[in-house]
């Protein structure tokens, strides 16, 4: 069994402060720029804001008393509410209650447009009305509506590149890769996301820090200069740089070897060796 649906208890409250709220919620009603709309138990307007009169073009003396859904939507539209609305009068329910839908709406002009409309029940002297805050949305559609354009039209010119394309996140990984991108290193598009260029660049080609390759060059060269000269390096911290790895630590190595056979070994007076030392 279907829980049933009450309506708050309103308490009693002394006649000037029910005043003073009805001047509040006119004050309301008036300022907003979304329509507020009000339909009895019959479907009948019971309340139309300023805001509906710019939105949908009836004046409030045109509207009052109007069935809702014959004055302001389609015709293709009237049968299905027809039989939504008798079982909201009957019990407050209906797919719309509780929800932001978007709808379409038609203008006094006969101009069809989209709206946002969030539909709210309530009990009056007994029986259900319903409460509608709408909102015209016809410029979000269109700026929708460019977007999705744009949208098109660079997923076209990405997508159909004939050289291979990428974007690349703040962190260096691969976020979206065409077609081509994908063909020229032998992946899926898939199966590149989350990687990043090193991970699919060849092991000697990739960024290598001059620190480390001069360092890596001392301990393979250390055989060749260790009796000849000590080694004293004064460098900052080097840029990282794209070179072929391998290549980079020979020419280090060349420098060394070459850098040792310049060096004379000279004997102090008391006979015991003195490495040259250079820097």
């Amino acid at each position: 069994m279907a829980a049933e649906t009450r309506a708050p208890s309103v308490p009693s409250v002394p006649s000037d402060t029910t005043s003073l709220l009805q001047e509040k919620l006119v004050a309301i009603s008036r300022a907003v720029r979304d329509a507020i709309v009000m339909i009895d138990n019959d479907g009948g307007v019971a309340h139309w804001n300023e805001a509906a009169e710019t939105i949908f073009g009836y004046s409030k003396q045109e509207a009052l008393g109007k069935n809702l859904h014959q004055l302001l939507a389609p015709q293709r539209y009237h049968a299905a509410h027809r039989t939504a609305f008798e079982s909201f009068r009957l019990g407050g329910e209906g797919d719309a209650i509780g929800k932001t839908l978007e709808l379409v709406g038609r203008r006094k002009s006969g101009q069809e447009f989209p709206l946002e409309l969030s539909l709210a029940p309530m009990q009056f002297e007994g029986k259900w009305c319903a409460v509608g805050l709408v909102r015209d949305i016809t410029e979000r559609k269109r700026i929708e509506e460019r977007l999705q354009r744009s949208e098109a039209r660079y997923r076209e010119t990405f997508e159909g590149a004939s050289v291979g394309q990428a974007i690349v996140g703040l962190d260096g990984r691969f976020q979206e890769v065409n077609a081509t991108f994908a063909r020229l290193l032998g992946y899926g598009k898939t199966e590149l996301f989350g990687r990043s260029f090193q991970d699919v660049t060849y092991p000697d080609d990739r960024t290598a820090s001059l620190n480390d390759a001069i360092e890596a060059t001392l301990i393979i060269a250390h055989n060749e200069y260790r009796y000849v000269a000590d080694i004293e390096t004064h460098f900052e911290e080097l840029p990282l740089v794209s070179c072929h790895v391998g290549d980079l630590n020979q020419v280090f190595l060349n420098l060394l070897v070459n850098a040792s056979t310049t060096f004379t070994i000279r004997l102090p007076i008391d006979g015991t060796s003195a490495p040259a030392r250079a820097t």
